[in-house]
């Protein structure tokens, strides 16, 4: 597990700043149909809110922490490779992290 490269490691996702459409939040009875989220003009996935049985609030919470996702890979990407470079990286905290950044990176 210690041979993730981290430094040199190119992710896969979409590239540039994800952002929340909620046009088609609300409706004529207030319901989160769902939620697009975008990369520029494209989306890219649909959450799914009250419409399909999801609550509004779980729905808008789906919907933030899957476009901040790639913010917290880079970031977690970082904080692994600060810690190896202190010497740190035997840590059993350093271990997981590397197990969670395979994991969405594979």
């Amino acid at each position: 597990m210690n041979n993730i490269k981290t430094k040199t490691m190119e992710t896969k996702h979409t590239k540039g700043e994800l952002t929340l459409d909620k046009e088609f939040f609300g409706g004529k009875d207030n319901k989160a149909h769902w939620i697009e989220i975008k990369s520029g003009d494209i989306t890219i996935a649909e959450v799914k809110g009250t419409h399909y049985d999801v609550p509004n609030d779980v729905c808008e919470a789906n919907a933030k922490l899957f476009v901040m996702a790639p913010k917290l890979l880079e970031n977690l990407i970082r904080c692994v490779d600060r810690l190896e470079e202190n010497g740190l990286g035997d840590m059993s905290a350093v271990t997981r992290a590397k197990k969670a950044i395979k994991k969405a990176t594979e």
